[in-house]
């Protein structure tokens, strides 16, 4: 008598049925592997937030997705409501997330198409700026401006490859006042890099060279 085989999981069929690997689904998200194949063999599941970037990049419905305790809403009001949630509760494990998300995200701009890459790190920024908005503690709140700087320099950055060049100085100045606040000469120094580079990029050399004399001792 032959085994029953059970159906494959909901994302695993979704992933095939675009046409993507384990390893390029895993890209596109910017997660490991060993994630992806824990999610679909029903082992883990991603969080609230995570179900959104995974359904973004296979143009799916989160219901779509197969996992447990999905988020209820419609369009782009769930991200909303699942933000306004979470904002009484902000946890270690939260902000650690997105601390290693933000990271992941970076990791993945070298390999990744910026037009890809985009609504992840949009939705990133719409879920911290929700925290922000709500009850935290003196160094959550720090951390959540480091989380949310670092992600408006990655945007800056995707929005100029991208040739949306006033969106990318937005993001940038928002990346800037994050270093201001959070008291982060690491991200500051590149806000200011990425300033020069934008310069550059559009034939105002004097202003890079202006910039370059801005940046502090040690921090160029």
């Amino acid at each position: 008598m032959e085994a029953d085989n059970p159906p494959p999981h909901p994302l695993r069929a979704l992933r095939e049925s675009r046409g993507l690997s384990q390893e390029r689904f895993a890209q596109l998200i910017a997660r490991d592997v060993s994630t992806v194949k824990r999610w679909e063999k029903g082992r883990t599941s991603p969080s609230a937030v995570t179900q959104h970037e995974v359904a973004e990049a296979l143009g799916a419905d989160v219901a779509e997705l197969g996992f447990a305790d999905q988020p209820r809403g419609e369009g782009d009001d769930v991200l909303r409501l699942l933000t306004s949630a979470q904002r009484s509760s902000v946890g270690e494990a939260t902000i650690e997330e997105l601390e290693q998300s933000a990271e992941r995200l970076a990791r993945a701009y070298a390999t990744t198409d910026p037009v890809q890459l985009l609504p992840a790190v949009v939705q990133r920024l719409q879920y911290v700026a929700g925290l922000l908005q709500g009850t935290t503690t003196l160094d959550q709140h720090r951390r959540l401006v480091v989380v949310w700087g670092w992600s408006s320099l990655l945007l800056a950055t995707l929005c100029f490859d991208w040739g949306r060049r006033e969106a990318a100085h937005a993001a940038r100045a928002a990346a800037q006042r994050a270093a201001h606040e959070s008291g982060r000469v690491d991200l500051g120094a590149w806000s200011m890099e990425a300033a020069a580079w934008f310069a550059l990029a559009e034939g105002r050399y004097h202003e890079r060279f202006a910039q370059r004399r801005d940046v502090p001792a040690g921090d160029a």
